[in-house]
């Protein structure tokens, strides 16, 4: 019980820490877990790691490990995360939940290969799962495979339709120049999930790419006026603004979250888009990836200047 109710509160505190202090609260709390463990009779762990306690404990090791994994990739820490989540799987090999977790860790990490094939394994574990079948077809989205993505979306949506799955369809036909499928198929989230804000985002710049401004600008300007939006939100509304010449508008939505010399670079980006054929302006707005086979072992540079619009596969 103690352990489980340390769990809460480091979720509650890493909103306000740094990423060395969320690091350290997280290791602190595998600590205390390891300190539970050990009231175990049966465990001979002296000396060992926290983390190294769990995975000889007893029953009940897997599910520890991936709280432990969990809490590290929420404070930022994905590498120590997967490190976790693997000997998590280790103690638990044919637990689909926490090979989706960890293929999605290593996505989110940029270790596409890899991600693919755990997640290709969680779906043979459990057939069924759907986030596991909408995790695999967003992975290929991420290696620039939207086409290959598609079915598998279309599977997990006949097997449960759930807003997220319809998201990424969305975004799978976006990327292969199938506007009206897309438009479809974010409305079909939203008849979900009506105040999902990744579903409008991603059906404004659909709709700005289509030429419907107006439209896009009306979905994104109200969730601003009525004070539910997220940056991402407020930056793709500001694209559309620059997409449409309004310059201004746009700048007002920037210095929201970023400083003057970030903003004057966004507005030159959004000129530079705006120049583009269709088809460019389409690939730079929807940060269409050409075909990748990579695994990327360093930790990603932080954004700094343009912060482009994404497509938002989360729900």
């Amino acid at each position: 019980m103690v352990c489980l109710k340390f769990i809460r509160v480091i979720r509650l505190m890493t909103n306000t820490y740094t990423r060395c202090q969320k690091r350290l609260l997280v290791l602190g709390m595998a600590s205390l877990m390891a300190g539970c463990a050990a009231t175990d009779p049966n465990i001979r762990n002296a000396g060992k790691d926290p983390i190294e306690q769990m995975t000889t404990r007893p029953g009940g090791t897997a599910g520890a490990l991936s709280r432990v994994a969990r809490a590290m990739r929420d404070a930022g820490d994905p590498y120590s995360a997967i490190n976790v989540y693997k000997r998590a799987h280790a103690a638990d090999p044919e637990n689909g939940a926490i090979l989706v977790e960890l293929a999605e860790t290593l996505a989110a990490a940029g270790a596409y290969d890899e991600a693919r094939d755990i997640m290709a394994k969680a779906v043979r574990i459990e057939p069924t799962n759907t986030r596991a079948i909408r995790g695999f077809a967003n992975i290929l989205i991420s290696m620039g495979e939207p086409a290959l993505a598609i079915p598998y979306f279309e599977e997990a949506i006949t097997i449960r339709a759930q807003a997220a799955t319809h998201n990424g369809h969305g975004v799978a036909l976006d990327q292969i120049n199938k506007p009206a499928e897309a438009k479809a198929a974010y409305q079909a989230g939203l008849s979900l999930a009506p105040g999902n804000a990744s579903l409008k985002g991603n059906l404004a710049l659909s709709l700005a790419l289509t030429g419907d401004n107006d439209g896009a600008i009306a979905l994104l300007s109200k969730m601003v006026r009525q004070g539910s939006s997220t940056p991402r939100i407020r930056q793709n509304l500001a694209l559309i603004y620059g997409l449409a010449g309004r310059n201004a508008n746009a700048r007002i939505l920037l210095r929201i979250d970023l400083d003057e010399r970030s903003v004057a670079n966004n507005i030159a980006y959004y000129e530079m888009v705006r120049g583009m054929a269709s088809a460019d302006r389409r690939k730079a707005v929807l940060g269409i990836r050409t075909k990748v086979s990579r695994t990327n072992t360093k930790t990603p540079a932080p954004a700094r200047a343009v912060k482009r619009a994404r497509p938002n596969l989360s729900n």
